[in-house]
């Protein structure tokens, strides 16, 4: 998912190639994938394994409060999982 410029080192950031999050506050899991409250990004990510990816779910990273396909958060902070629905906490 992320990769280091010197494998085994970490410095800053900047050492980090790929995707970063900022100030993640919870975490679901579900049918082998994770979901990211990336609370500063204002985005929902989710991390496959079998992918090996990082991608944005929901949020365009702008802080809003508008629901729907095109969803914006005002720094989302927790998740919950029911009947095949994801439902996410806002904290603004």
């Amino acid at each position: 998912l992320l990769s280091f410029k010197t494998p085994g080192v970490y410095r800053t950031p900047a050492d980090v190639t790929g995707p970063l999050l900022q100030h993640p506050l919870d975490v679901l899991y579900s049918e082998g994938k994770i979901y990211v409250a990336d609370t500063y990004n204002n985005k929902v990510k989710v991390i496959d394994f079998k992918k090996q990816s990082l991608s944005t779910l929901a949020g365009d990273g702008k802080p809003g409060l508008v629901d729907g396909e095109v969803a914006q958060f005002d720094e989302p902070a927790g998740l919950a999982l029911a009947k095949g629905k994801l439902y996410v906490a806002d904290t603004n």
